[in-house]
């Protein structure tokens, strides 16, 4: 995960150029401590700062400070999440 801080007029330009990148699988608008969370993979720790310097640090926008967490262990990963209103129509119990 990258976060990070963009110029505020540039943040949906900068968000659908890192898009484009076939190594992200998430790029978000937040309201946290971030201007945009990027969820990247890389084979390894060098070819995640090679990502970050060779082309995140250099589009038009993005700003110095950035925050990078890698992943050491996941107990969770899922794209489908229920509600329970969802839950209701659908019977699952």
């Amino acid at each position: 995960m990258i976060g990070l801080a963009v110029e505020p007029l540039k943040m949906k330009e900068i968000a659908r150029k890192i898009a484009l990148y076939n190594n992200v699988q998430l790029v978000a608008i937040t309201s946290g401590d971030h201007d945009l969370i990027v969820q990247a993979y890389a084979e390894d720790e060098k070819a995640l700062w090679r990502f970050i310097n060779e082309k995140i640090k250099l589009i038009d926008g993005v700003l110095s400070h950035m925050d990078v967490s890698s992943f050491l262990e996941v107990y969770k990963n899922t794209h489908l999440i229920l509600f329970k209103s969802i839950e209701k129509k659908s019977h699952v119990k």
